[in-house]
């Protein structure tokens, strides 16, 4: 009988081992989330207008920015939609996340992060529309073109 229960007890350090195994990368991964979203919202929210101001007096900075940029955003890809959904509340511009969007054509269906951001690879080409939708707040629609030789970024204001 003792080495049954040697054996359950075995089996059970290894079963408690490995939820808190599972429990650790969660967080983890949630952790890596919050970074990479904090880092798309300095580079969109900041750094890509101050490039923007920087490359009226300087072409070949911009130009940098430009191609330094599509490694960090898909959306300065090709064909690529990044995709910004706000609220603007008290003169406050507030992020919408998990706003749902329908885009056409097509019927792509994307969900907002908790940042209120989505993004979505290799679109055609062409007029494109993007439906959003939010608990509380007025169904959105934005018409846009996506570029055949880059992408674009897209900022749905609602309310």
């Amino acid at each position: 009988m003792a080495a049954v229960q040697t054996l359950f007890d075995a089996w059970c350090d290894a079963e408690v081992a490995a939820v808190a195994v599972r429990a650790t990368r969660a967080r983890a991964t949630a952790e890596v989330a919050r970074i990479i979203g904090a880092i798309n919202t300095l580079l969109s929210g900041t750094m890509d207008r101050l490039a923007l101001v920087l490359g009226a007096s300087n072409p070949a900075f911009a130009e940098g920015w430009t191609i330094r940029r599509a490694i960090v955003d898909p959306a300065t890809r090709t064909r690529a939609l990044s995709v910004q959904v706000v609220s603007v509340a008290g003169g406050q511009r507030l992020p919408v996340g998990g706003a749902q969007a329908v885009i056409n054509p097509g019927g792509l269906r994307k969900k907002a992060s908790p940042k209120g951001r989505f993004y979505v690879q290799n679109l055609k080409a062409g007029a494109h529309t993007l439906t959003v939708r939010a608990p509380g707040l007025p169904d959105t629609e934005v018409a846009f073109v996506v570029p055949e030789e880059k992408g674009v970024e897209v900022e749905v204001v609602m309310g």
